[in-house]
C-alpha cells in the first residue's frame, strides 16, 4: 500500500499509494507501481495492499471506471436496465420487447410490452417505447421484438386499428366485400 520514491532512505518516508489504489508488492520504489481499483469497485483506503480492499458496488449500481475514491463513483442503474450483481462495470439492459419503468433495479424486473405490441431495442425505459402492432395484424406474443412479430389478417378478413392482440380483431368482410391479401385494412367492394 505503499511506496519509496526517495534513494538512501534513512527512515520510514514511504508514501501512501492513495484512495482508489493499492499496492501489494513489497519494495515499491515508485507510484506507477501502485495499481487503481478495478471497474466497479471504489477504494476508501490509503494504504490498500490488494484489490480485495477494494469495495465493490452494490447490486443495483455500477462504476466504469477504475480509481475511484468515493461511494458515489458507483452510480444507480437507469430505467432500462438492471444488475443484480456487485462489483460490475454497467448495468445490464433490459431485452428487446420488454422494458424497466424504474431506476436502481437490483433484479430483472423489465416487463413484458404486451400482446398487441412490441419493441426491438434493448434497453427501453418506458412502455411507450413499446409499438402497436399496424393496423391489419395483431399481436399474442407479449414480448415482440419486431412488426414480425405481429400476425396478419386472414384473406377474406380486415383490421382497421393498430395495437390489436387478439385474432378477433380480424374482422369477416360482410356481405357483398372481399379481400383476397392478408395483413389488410379494410375490405374491397
Amino acid at each position: 500500500g505503499k511506496y519509496g520514491d526517495v534513494e538512501e532512505q534513512k527512515a520510514d518516508t514511504c508514501k501512501d499509494c492513495g484512495k482508489g489504489k493499492y499496492n501489494s508488492a513489497a519494495g515499491a520504489s515508485e507510484s506507477a507501481q501502485c495499481t487503481e481499483c478495478p471497474v466497479g469497485t471504489y477504494g476508501l483506503s490509503a494504504t490498500a495492499t490488494s484489490a480485495a480492499e477494494c469495495t465493490p458496488c452494490d447490486a443495483g449500481k455500477a462504476n466504469p471506471l477504475s480509481g475511484q475514491t468515493l461511494a458515489t463513483a458507483c452510480v444507480n442503474c437507469v430505467k432500462g436496465r438492471f444488475l443484480f450483481e456487485t462489483g460490475k462495470a454497467s448495468c445490464k439492459a433490459c431485452e428487446a420487447g420488454k422494458y424497466g419503468d424504474a431506476e436502481e433495479q437490483k433484479t430483472n424486473t423489465c416487463k413484458d410490452c404486451g400482446q398487441g405490441k412490441y419493441n426491438s431495442a434493448a434497453g427501453a425505459s418506458e412502455s411507450t417505447q413499446c409499438t402497436e402492432c399496424p393496423v391489419g395484424t395483431y399481436g399474442l406474443s407479449a414480448n415482440a421484438t419486431s412488426a414480425s412479430g405481429c400476425t396478419q389478417c386472414a384473406t377474406g378478413t380486415a383490421n382497421p386499428l393498430s395495437g390489436q392482440s387478439l385474432a378477433t380483431a380480424c374482422v369477416n368482410c360482410v356481405k357483398g366485400r372481399f379481400q383476397s391479401e392478408t395483413g389488410k385494412v379494410s375490405c374491397k367492394a
